[in-house]
């Protein structure tokens, strides 16, 4: 009888599990026709789409999740649908609840009337793309994932600014990380995506509905990694804006446990590996920079260059604590050291004090664009901004 039992046990247990098996591999199937079938559709540039075929109904509460994922997904983390609108709307059977079509929304700025406005698309891709291209030059022959994955983290940390306004529609794609240079959270996630895709790199999103926050996971070496650009880009808790000459790395290829520790909560990945957890560039606060085949960075004490970013040792090349280290052109940078900025030869170790704050107050930040130094200090809870042409 115990033998009779067991076996009776066994096969039970089989059936059942071959019988939920197959479950979620239909539904797994209908989930990828259905995101492929509305992928396509955008890109096709038609308004409705007909997916009575793939059996999806309203009716099941499995296929309402499968529906409800998808559309999600196309939504917030598909990228190369800037032109997409927010929301969907089905048409389904009555009497069966079996979807029949779905209907696509495009954001209002490529509509023109009730038409898809095409040209306009294709003329922003083109803007797209050229811009792409542009960035991509920062990544060079010779570098490794993790080299690339810094590098563009970095390039998206300094250039775009925060923004979830309204009035900025474009925040929530590529569109406004890349060629806006504004962008929120899942702007700068997209816009991560498609440059790391450019250099060979595998990345996706991942989201936090107790945070309503979106970033990164990116695939180095075979293991997944949180990189949260947002989290990397500081803001001033002063006037809420973006810091002159600030790139962290707390964020930047770090598993469960250490984005948790940085205040991250609600997700669900399988980022577990810890190598990088403990890495150098988490005490930088300034953006690295590749120039001569060597990687040049600051920390709080002091200027560094090294060969090799995850690898090898650092040389520093001048003592004290460095903030807003920021690049003109070549060897030539500006940072802050003590109260003063300060012109800086990394090559030839040359240093000029450029400028003081009046007195009584403190240098906090400070960029470089085109023929001026732009700077802020403050004086206790005021911040005021200034430039100097360089």
């Amino acid at each position: 009888m115990k033998k009779i039992h067991w076996w009776c046990r066994l096969l039970f247990g089989l059936g059942l599990m071959l019988c939920l098996c197959s479950r979620g591999a239909e539904a797994a199937d209908k989930g990828s026709q259905f995101r492929e079938r509305l992928i396509q559709g955008y890109k096709d540039y038609v308004k409705s789409v007909d997916v009575k075929s793939i059996g999806l109904s309203v009716k099941s509460s499995s296929d309402k999740k499968v529906i409800d994922q998808v559309i999600e997904d196309v939504l917030n983390e598909t990228t190369d649908l800037f032109y997409a609108g927010r929301e969907f709307s089905v048409s389904a059977d009555r009497s069966t609840g079996k979807i029949i079509k779905v209907n696509l929304a495009y954001d209002k700025r490529y509509l023109s009337g009730s038409k898809v406005n095409v040209s306009k698309i294709k003329k922003v891709r083109r803007q797209l793309n050229d811009e792409i291209a542009s960035i991509m030059k920062i990544v060079r022959p010779g570098m490794s994932d993790v080299e690339k994955a810094l590098v563009l983290h970095d390039y998206l940390a300094r250039t775009v600014v925060y923004t979830d306004s309204s009035s900025a529609p474009w925040r929530i794609s590529e569109e406004g990380a890349i060629l806006k240079k504004r962008a929120n959270c899942m702007g700068y996630a997209l816009g991560y995506i498609v440059l790391l895709e450019k250099a060979g790199i595998e990345a996706k999103c991942v989201s936090s509905e107790s945070m309503a926050h979106m970033w990164n996971l990116v695939k180095v070496g075979g293991k997944w990694y949180h990189v949260d650009l947002v989290w990397d880009a500081p803001l001033s808790s002063l006037n809420r804006k973006n810091m002159y000459g600030y790139v962290c790395h707390d964020n930047f290829l770090v598993s469960n446990a250490a984005i948790r520790k940085t205040g991250h909560k609600g997700f669900s990945a399988s980022a577990t590996s810890t190598k990088y957890d403990k890495k150098y560039w988490r005490k930088s606060d300034s953006s690295f920079w590749y120039q001569g085949g060597k990687y040049y960075y600051a920390t709080n004490t002091g200027i560094y260059v090294r060969k090799r970013i995850a690898s090898g040792t650092a040389r520093r090349i001048k003592k004290g604590r460095i903030l807003c280290f920021v690049r003109r052109k070549g060897y030539k940078f500006y940072c802050i050291a003590g109260n003063q900025a300060y012109r800086v030869d990394v090559k030839t170790r040359k240093w000029k004090a450029v400028y003081q704050p009046p007195g009584g107050t403190r240098l906090e930040q400070l960029k470089c664009s085109g023929k001026k130094i732009y700077f802020r200090y403050t004086k206790g809870r005021k911040i005021f901004s200034g430039s100097r042409k360089i």
